[in-house]
């Protein structure tokens, strides 16, 4: 894409600007995140409306260090999930698929569950009528967590059955990320939702004074229906992720559904986010007992915390691409590796694998965009097939390995949800949605445009430095 001069200086400036904010307002430190916090400060955050009186407890309240609240939820739950005894069945069908297994287990002693019960989405206007449906099943609690929940006709039928549930004496608690909810979900918005019996918190809300203190963000997408169904997947709670008004074409998004034990993994997810801020909820009493249903095939939920050394997600796409020895089918809408990711990337098509990547055509962030684009030519160069979606914004998440190994989830390829995000997905082995998964992506594929060595050029990133967009985007 060329680039007329004037529009680089003005990026260019853009850029040094927004990396300088970025450096002031939130550090790049994830260490240095911390928010004020406690339980009577988060009660009046979500209890009051008068933001002057929810500034007022917020500096009477003490500093407690995210980072702390954070890691002591995740030693709360550890070892609080029912291991199922398959472990060595595992290692024995498959070692690849074992190692991601280890890497989740010291991610949050997440157990491996038989396959079954699985239900693949790539229609989300379809799995949002089956959540609805799900909701309305509810007869002791729902679990909502999500990066964005925005008012409109998503929310909307959402909203409506959480009031008629609640009434019904069911629990019903609502988590948003503070980066969106603080504009979404208002405090106007808020108290009405609380006035229906639906409890809502924020995540690293903004202060009075409208700064976000910490860089960390929940990046998650959670339902939990009673214990029994779980939902997750990459889409959010907006009208555009059913395309009933979508800024970017058509929005390619996806849910992943899960019936059984397997949503035990996510009730405590839900947990370890919700009891930062308030009481704590003893998660031991909310797990369910199960029927032993054996399936096809192997699933492990699992979450990323952003606080500890583990970088789940990140290890997990390495080991996808180290396993593979036939083909690798990766779907994101941000591609911005490290170093050490994209090594393996190039080991992995040296090895004769083939490696195919779709990126959206129409991204949300031209700054991001840009940045994704300028690893095009050293992709291609290494052999690997990059695609754009060309009938809009490509926003699932998914990486299907030789057919045998699958992601879905809301981890991106790039070091905000390395690092900076609290994150979550399944991984799947031998189950037959995976045919699902991996027929969704050659759906997109066929309504793709290749990038290749002869038209590279209209891709290009003209006249600004890569390094400084590639750095600046995880950070966005």
């Amino acid at each position: 894409m060329k680039i007329p001069a004037l529009i680089k200086v003005l990026i260019f400036g853009a850029v040094l600007i927004m990396a300088a904010a970025t450096v002031m307002m939130i550090g790049m430190d994830k260490d240095t995140a911390d928010v004020t916090v406690s339980s009577r400060a988060e009660s009046a955050y979500e209890k009051d409306s008068s933001s002057e009186d929810e500034s007022a407890v917020t500096e009477e309240a003490s500093e407690i260090s995210l980072k702390q609240k954070a890691l002591a939820q995740l030693d709360n739950t550890s070892g609080i999930l029912p291991q199922t005894g398959l472990e060595n069945e595992l290692r024995a069908a498959d070692e690849d698929y074992y190692e991601l297994y280890k890497i989740f287990r010291r991610e949050g002693a997440y157990p491996v569950y038989s396959g079954a019960g699985i239900s693949y989405y790539g229609d989300t206007k379809e799995a949002y009528d089956k959540l609805l449906e799900d909701l309305e099943s509810a007869e002791d609690f729902i679990f909502l967590e999500y990066f964005i929940i925005a008012e409109g006709e998503m929310w909307g039928g959402i909203e409506d059955i959480l009031e008629r549930k609640a009434q019904q004496g069911v629990t019903v608690r609502v988590i948003g990320d503070g980066l969106y909810a603080s504009t979404n979900l208002v405090s106007s918005t808020r108290k009405r939702l609380a006035d229906k019996g639906i409890d809502v918190r924020v995540f690293a809300p903004f202060t009075s004074k409208g700064q976000q203190k910490s860089n960390i963000r929940d990046h998650r997408k959670i339902a939990v229906i009673d214990g029994n169904i779980a939902y997750t997947g990459g889409a959010n709670l907006a009208d555009e992720y059913i395309n009933i008004n979508s800024p970017y074409g058509y929005w390619k998004d996806n849910f992943i559904r899960l019936e059984g034990a397997a949503a035990n993994s996510f009730t405590v997810m839900f947990l370890q986010v919700w009891n930062i801020y308030g009481e704590d909820e003893e998660p031991a009493e909310l797990i369910r007992e199960h029927d032993d249903v054996q399936g096809e095939g192997y699933i492990i939920p699992f979450s990323d915390c952003p606080f500890d050394d583990v970088r789940a997600g990140r290890k997990m796409y390495i080991q996808l691409f180290e396993s593979a020895r036939e083909y690798v089918h990766l779907a994101v809408p941000y591609f911005i590796p490290d170093s050490e990711l994209l090594e393996t990337v190039r080991e992995c098509a040296e090895r004769g694998v083939k490696i195919e990547i779709v990126l959206p055509h129409m991204g949300d962030s031209v700054l991001v965009q840009n940045a994704v684009r300028s690893y095009y030519k050293e992709l291609i160069d290494m052999g690997v097939r990059v695609y754009e979606y060309t009938p809009g914004f490509c926003h699932e998440k998914i990486c299907i390995t030789d057919g045998r190994l699958c992601f879905v989830g809301s981890v991106n390829v790039d070091s905000r949800s390395f690092l900076y995000d609290y994150e979550c997905g399944v991984c799947l082995l031998g189950c037959e949605e995976i045919k699902k998964v991996d027929a969704d992506f050659n759906e997109v594929l066929s309504q793709c445009e290749e990038v290749t060595e002869d038209n590279i050029e209209d891709y290009s990133v003209d006249g600004i430095n890569s390094a400084i967009l590639r750095g600046l985007s995880g950070h966005l």
